[in-house]
């Protein structure tokens, strides 16, 4: 949580691992995953608050930590979350 410091959650949606956001608007989820898409990330929207990551099973430590920073790139890019 401490490099997600945006994030208030996270559980598994079936076999996704999930992150649920402190944001300060509704559906704010859907517009983070296509602003996501255009980093070059891959998830979806659960809800209004919460985005799923869909990793590889045979994904490495270095490509966790490609996807943690270009998902923190993209929230930054994105705006204040928290308000």
């Amino acid at each position: 949580m401490k490099r997600l410091p945006y994030a208030t959650g996270f559980f598994h949606f079936g076999s996704e691992p999930a992150i649920e956001l402190a944001a300060k608007e509704a559906k704010v989820a859907a517009r983070l995953a296509k602003a996501g898409y255009e980093n070059g990330l891959l998830f979806r929207a659960f809800g209004a608050d919460a985005i799923g990551l869909a990793p590889p099973i045979c994904i490495t430590k270095d490509e966790v930590g490609l996807l943690i920073s270009r998902l923190r790139a993209t929230i930054d890019a994105f705006g204040d979350l928290q308000g």
